[in-house]
């Protein structure tokens, strides 16, 4: 079951990799964008996995986790925190190797 569950998400990773994710969605096209995220809610229920939506700190950008309902396990994280992190912190250097040029 383990492996089932864990093939079921990367799949859906894939679809989400391949989606073009506009979080500044314009009001008359939020309905839709509700719609899918019941849809993918439902699909990840049959997976018992849950998603669990957060906002990097360093970047300000959305992550999804992707954790097993029974033990809480983390599965996938789109994007990874790990590589948000490097991109916050590769951001707060090249800021302070400008302000040091000006």
């Amino acid at each position: 079951m383990r492996s089932e569950r864990i093939s079921g998400v990367s799949s859906i990773d894939m679809q989400v990799s391949r989606t073009s994710w506009n979080w500044q969605t314009p009001r008359k096209q939020q309905g839709d964008v509700r719609t899918q995220v019941r849809r993918a809610n439902r699909a990840l229920e049959a997976l018992d996995v849950q998603a669990k939506f957060s906002v990097h700190e360093g970047t300000g950008q959305i992550m999804v986790k992707l954790e097993d309902m029974e033990t809480g396990e983390i599965l996938k994280e789109i994007p990874p925190e790990k590589m948000l992190d490097l991109v916050a912190k590769m951001t707060e250097m090249a800021r302070g190797i400008i302000s040091e040029e000006a």
